[in-house]
């Protein structure tokens, strides 16, 4: 094959590697956080305006007893 095929090859895949890569990661993206509500990790995220927490089990926090 020619090498202009192989370089058309290539920018495709880059390209969709970086869009893959680098689109939205919509409710994922910065503005998540994680905050202890009830002696119970969750995950917030804050998208227009509106922000939504779910409890998670596996977190980065330590939250301690606390009566709710």
């Amino acid at each position: 094959m020619s090498r202009k095929f192989f370089g058309l090859l290539l920018l495709v895949f880059t390209l969709a590697f970086l869009a893959g890569f680098g689109g939205t990661r919509g409710a994922d993206a910065s503005n998540c956080y994680y905050r202890c509500i009830c002696s119970v990790p969750h995950k917030c995220c804050k998208v227009n305006g509106v922000e939504t927490c779910k409890p998670v089990q596996f977190s980065p926090l330590q939250c301690p007893q606390v009566a709710c």
